[in-house]
């Protein structure tokens, strides 16, 4: 389920019509989904599906602000979706989310464009690459 959960929205923001297996995802929702008198399995998953990916993209811009500014909302939020399938979470806390991302920005300069000496400068990289969470 989790894979299923984890991947790529389409263009629309909505779930994508086949599996992670390449198979129907009506089909593979209802492996282990159960529908109720109001939702389809697919419609449930669906659910989860787009709570992860519009959570995960938030937490990026909690995290990186400063990134953000630098490249400019739209270009972020592309950036992000891209980082997130080649580094997707391995952790229980979004925390640990953006671990990558410098180094993985570094070898796909294309996601920073004409801005991308700013994105991964050293000097203002602690302000860039910072985050910015609250005190627990």
């Amino acid at each position: 389920m989790a894979r299923a959960v984890m991947q790529p929205l389409t263009a629309s923001e909505r779930m994508q019509k086949r599996a992670p297996d390449g198979k129907s995802m009506r089909a593979y929702a209802s492996r282990f989904i159960k529908p109720n008198d109001r939702l389809t399995s697919f419609e449930r998953l669906e659910i989860y599906n787009r709570q992860y990916w519009f959570r995960v993209l938030s937490s990026m811009v909690e995290d990186f602000p400063g990134l953000c500014a630098v490249l400019g909302d739209k270009r972020f939020e592309a950036m992000s979706k891209a980082y997130l399938v080649d580094c997707p979470s391995r952790s229980f806390t979004l925390r640990n989310l953006g671990a990558r991302l410098e180094s993985w920005l570094r070898k796909h300069p294309k996601w920073a464009g004409p801005k991308q000496a700013l994105a991964v400068d050293r000097r203002c990289g602690r302000r860039i690459f910072a985050r910015m969470r609250a005190p627990s």
